[in-house]
């Protein structure tokens, strides 16, 4: 058994083209289920009950150092922006109290929802940042996809199980 202890790097992608140097951080979106409440005889309240598979939008908003033409790589109004992350960490094997490695990889497909420029200001980075409203969400960890949400096809895979499954053969 290992756990992860840190980033050692990562990248950003735009299709096949890698950003270099574009951003020191991601934050990953907030996975919040669509949730519906149940009341009635024979419960005490109100419960929010999640709806399978269903999740309210999720943003990914990518800083860069600055106006580079890779932010003009995704900003493409109308379509849609497929950026990949890809990051190795590093380990701690418990058994043997070694370092270890292994990697991760996060997909978005979206749409740019906001572009801020950013300010200038004189002996200062400059930071521009560039959010995309998510609509197909993969999280890969060393060769396993977790999660895999795909919104405009209704499907949501959660460790290898896809909830939606029957959902969809159902309509």
């Amino acid at each position: 058994m290992s756990f992860p202890t840190v980033i050692n790097n990562f990248n950003v992608y735009a299709g096949s083209d890698r950003l270099i140097g574009v951003t020191d951080e991601v934050k990953l979106p907030d996975m919040n289920a669509i949730t519906s409440s149940v009341s009635g005889a024979g419960i005490a309240g109100t419960i929010d009950i999640p709806v399978v598979g269903a999740y309210e939008n999720m943003d990914i908003e990518i800083q860069f150092r600055g106006l580079t033409e890779d932010i003009f790589k995704i900003f493409k109004a109308g379509e849609t922006v497929d950026l990949t992350l890809r990051g190795a960490y590093q380990t701690l094997e418990n058994a043997s109290a070694s370092i270890g490695k292994s990697y991760m990889r996060v997909m978005v497909i979206g749409f740019v929802k906001n572009f801020s420029p950013g300010s200038v200001k004189i002996n200062d980075q400059m930071t521009a940042t560039v959010t995309i409203s998510i609509a197909y969400y993969l999280i890969d960890v060393a060769g396993s996809n977790v999660i895999e949400l795909d919104k405009l096809n209704s499907k949501c895979v959660i460790n290898g199980v896809d909830v939606l499954e029957d959902i969809r053969s159902y309509i």
